[in-house]
């Protein structure tokens, strides 16, 4: 939990007694490469922070897995439509390297809403930080070709050349894996 802990104070001045009171609600949990947060069709009922792995966001679509985001250290993953809402996600939240996880019930992240002021502060940066993200993929996918889509990537996040296999990667990209080996030829 010390990941997370100094997270929070580091990003948020979290105080030592704010801490005690979220470090209550906090369960660790490892996931093996493989296994699942959550599945497609399942409802969300938790968020968690990667302290150490790497997590990929998926859809099941036409038989094909289309990768949608990637989580990898001090990123907090979720499927916030299905937690929020209550609906089954429409997403696969799966490890792809052995992770390990501090997860928060929604249960204990209504509390903590409720009983740390501070908390929504992180939960609006988090939520902020989802939607640009998503915002970001989406207008890349409107206006750059799958080439600077790549190099885009490659400049901003080189964990995912380093970390992810090339078949995600490609998909991630909307490509196919021979189109993505051209890119990274040339």
């Amino acid at each position: 939990m010390k990941a997370l802990n100094d997270y929070l104070i580091k990003n948020y001045s979290f105080t030592d007694s704010e801490i005690e009171v979220i470090n209550k609600h906090l369960k660790p949990v490892q996931l093996k490469k493989g296994d699942y947060f959550l599945r497609q069709g399942d409802f969300c009922k938790s968020v968690a922070f990667v302290s150490s792995g790497t997590i990929i966001y998926y859809e099941n679509a036409d038989g094909d897995e289309k990768v949608c985001d990637f989580a990898f250290e001090n990123e907090w993953i979720s499927q916030l439509t299905s937690l929020l809402n209550n609906i089954p996600s429409k997403m696969n939240i799966k490890a792809i390297e052995d992770t390990d996880l501090i997860m928060l019930t929604k249960q204990s992240f209504d509390t903590l809403k409720t009983e740390l002021i501070k908390f929504n502060l992180l939960v609006l940066e988090v939520s902020q930080s989802m939607v640009i993200k998503a915002n970001d993929r989406i207008a890349n996918f409107a206006h750059l070709s799958a080439k600077e889509r790549y190099h885009k990537e490659v400049k901003e996040n080189p964990k995912l050349i380093q970390r992810i296999p090339q078949y995600y990667l490609a998909s991630y990209l909307g490509i196919k894996p021979q189109s993505l080996s051209r890119i990274r030829s040339v």
